[in-house]
């Protein structure tokens, strides 16, 4: 009987063991999880700011001391490129090319041409939603003013510098002033404005409105890096044999 009680908690044991090594054979089985360091973050680049790009259509009362006529704005398609804003930061800046459609201003003007390349700095107000913005707005714009003088009608007394019945071409600076709207689909901006532009009335020399316009269109929302950041990364990547990209 001692013999028993002495075997028999080896026959045990030796069991356990078995049991033991044949359950740590299974894949998948072990009761201790090994532990698993997680994966890091990537950590998002800092320092980003917006580009806009797009496009829209423009309307304009052009050159208002000219175009007397009721109805007759000129329309034209317009492109922007726009800079900052991003990380609702309070200025952005704005570069606006617009090419208007031929009109008539009879039976005054006929075929007239009319493009403006203009610069504005843009004053961001966001919503609460951070979708929404209103955007006050300086700036300054370069016109050309070209079409084919009859001198009919000619309540600002024209002809006295152009004649009768020739083609006329003007150039003059702006003043910039007015206020736009926008919205954010995603990366896709819809947005509408509205400006008056001040400058030298050529005919009188004086300084007054001379022109009317309004905006809306569409423009493509791109994250990019500022340029500071880029200059950083090129630096280390230059100086610091460990860190090349």
């Amino acid at each position: 009987m001692r013999t028993n009680y002495i075997f028999f908690p080896a026959i045990i044991f030796c069991l356990l063991l078995a049991y033991e090594s044949a359950y740590a054979q299974k894949p998948g089985t072990s009761i201790v999880t090994p532990y698993k360091k997680p994966k890091a973050k990537k950590k998002k680049e800092e320092g980003y700011t917006n580009i806009q790009i797009g496009g829209g259509v423009m309307g304009s009362v052009l050159y208002l001391s000219r175009n007397i006529n009721e109805k007759n704005d000129a329309f034209g398609s317009t492109f922007i490129f726009n800079y900052g804003g991003g990380n609702q930061k309070l200025l952005r800046y704005s570069f606006q090319y617009t090419k208007f459609f031929p009109i008539d201003i009879a039976p005054t003007w006929y075929n007239v041409h009319a493009q403006t390349f203009e610069s504005n700095v843009e004053m961001m107000v966001f919503f609460k939603n951070k979708k929404t913005v209103l955007y006050p707005f300086v700036g300054l714009s370069y016109n050309t003013f070209k079409g084919f003088f009859t001198g009919a009608n000619d309540y600002l007394n024209l002809y006295q510098k152009y004649g009768f019945n020739n083609i006329v071409s003007n150039r003059w600076i702006g003043f910039n002033i007015g206020t736009g709207a926008e919205h954010a689909f995603g990366p896709v901006v819809i947005f509408v404005d509205y400006k008056m532009r001040v400058g030298k009335l050529e005919e009188r020399a004086s300084f007054t409105i001379m022109d009317i316009c309004y905006t809306g269109g569409i423009r493509l929302k791109l994250a990019v890096p500022e340029a500071h950041v880029a200059l950083r990364k090129l630096y280390r990547g230059i100086n610091d044999k460990y860190h090349w990209f």
